[in-house]
């Protein structure tokens, strides 16, 4: 009896499977990795000792590598040391005490500052508008009391010196008045001082004009004096400038040379 003809998908399958039979078979999954004998990384001999290619360490076990673990006594400290002492920030005062007698000769230069600024208050202040009131038959106390301060100056030096050995606030005074900004500050003040107190006086209102006794003229007030002495600077000047452009022209013809 004849065979019929296969079916074309059939035919398929058989060459799917035929190629498939010639290609190589797929590789096995690994298995799990063999157990490692921590005792004997490299193995063991042949009466069962554990081998060390790379010697062993001080428990006795081997090395697993030539340059192996360090000992305990070889590795890096990693313990807290003490932090260091802070060091103060810029401009800080430093804590430690202050060496007795540290402050007090610029103390007493400044305190001899503040003497010489109440005795010029004395003397001026009075003559000022405003501050003429303040003082106002007071002048007399207030040179006596820059007495005081001048003959005990080098005690109250010392006493603030001694002070800030012990108190902070009393340090601080104490850097500050030996500073010396306190001195200088005060020697500005008494600098323009003459200048404040005449221009007020210039602007005040005008006294009635005096006479003189003798001749019964009239006097000159301080406006009218100041007045003529800034007209005769005024006209000293404009000579003075006129003197120079005459030595400067005259200096300029000598330069240039004379015609043949």
């Amino acid at each position: 009896m004849p065979v019929s003809a296969a079916h074309p998908d059939a035919v398929k399958l058989d060459e799917a499977f035929a190629a498939a039979m010639d290609t190589p078979g797929r590789p096995r999954e690994p298995g799990p990795p063999p157990e490692v004998d921590n005792d004997a990384p490299f193995g063991r001999g042949e009466g069962g000792e554990p081998l060390a290619p790379h010697g062993l360490t001080k428990d006795g076990k081997p090395r697993r590598s030539p340059a192996g673990r360090k000992p305990a006594e070889e590795k890096p400290r990693t313990a807290k040391t003490a932090p260091a002492p802070d060091t103060p920030a810029a401009g800080a005062r430093p804590s430690a005490t202050p060496a007795a007698g540290r402050y007090a000769p610029r103390i007493a230069d400044t305190l001899e500052v503040l003497w010489l600024g109440g005795t010029v208050v004395a003397d001026v202040g009075p003559k000022v508008p405003l501050v003429g009131g303040l003082l106002k038959n007071q002048t007399e106390k207030v040179h006596a009391q820059a007495a005081v301060l001048l003959t005990f100056k080098d005690q109250l030096a010392g006493a603030i010196d001694l002070a800030a050995q012990h108190n902070d606030s009393a340090r601080k005074l104490a850097e500050k008045l030996s500073s010396g900004s306190v001195g200088w500050a005060m020697n500005c003040a008494f600098m323009i001082l003459p200048f404040v107190s005449t221009s007020l006086k210039v602007w005040e209102k005008e006294p009635e004009r005096p006479f003189d006794q003798e001749t019964g003229e009239p006097v000159p007030t301080l406006v009218e004096t100041l007045a003529g002495q800034n007209r005769e600077a005024l006209a000293d000047y404009m000579a003075k400038i006129a003197a120079q452009a005459q030595a400067a022209a005259a200096q300029a013809e000598e330069a240039v040379p004379q015609a043949a």
